[in-house]
Parts: C-alpha cells; structure tokens; sequence
C-alpha cells in the first residue's frame, strides 16, 4: 500500500496524519453499495447488501437509530416478531 493513501474515487488525499492508526473504510452508496478498507474492496459476509444498507442508514443518521426504527425501515411489509428476527439475523 501505498501511504499515505489516495482516494479511488476523487484522487484526493485523505486528511489524516501519517500513520494512520485504523483502517480508512469509504462507503460508496449511489450506484452500487460498496465499501472498500484501505482502497481495497471489502468482501465476505461484511459484503454483503443487507448489511451494507444497515451500514449505509446507521451512517447517514446523525443520532443513529432505534432497532425498531431500523426494522421497520428495512422490513416494513412484516409484522414487528419477524422484522425484529430478521434485523437480528443480519447483524449477527
């Protein structure tokens, strides 16, 4: 890797002091979700798209956001019991 890091998308540097103590993670959410560690593509179950849109909503919430907010956002056409299961399962 390259430091200090450049962005892939505006190739512009990143504003962080040399070196960096934590991995740089940039979360590209218009066109197709994606985020990427270091300029390199994050893959695995961190991958995938349900779990980058909880990313993706927890990230653009200022105050973040209740689970029962957050089920009903993702799963609004279940009942309560099955969108609270399901908001579990996806982030376990």
């Amino acid at each position: 890797m390259v430091w200090p890091p450049f962005c892939a998308h505006s190739c512009s540097l990143y504003p962080y002091p040399y070196p960096y103590p934590y991995p740089l993670l940039f979360l590209t959410t218009l066109g197709t979700l994606r985020l990427d560690r270091d300029g390199v593509p994050v893959t695995g179950a961190a991958a995938q798209r349900l779990r980058l849109a909880l990313l993706s909503v927890l990230a653009a919430s200022p105050r973040g956001m209740s689970r029962e907010t957050l089920a009903a956002l993702l799963w609004g056409e279940s009942d309560e019991e099955r969108a609270r299961h399901s908001l579990e399962q996806a982030l376990y």
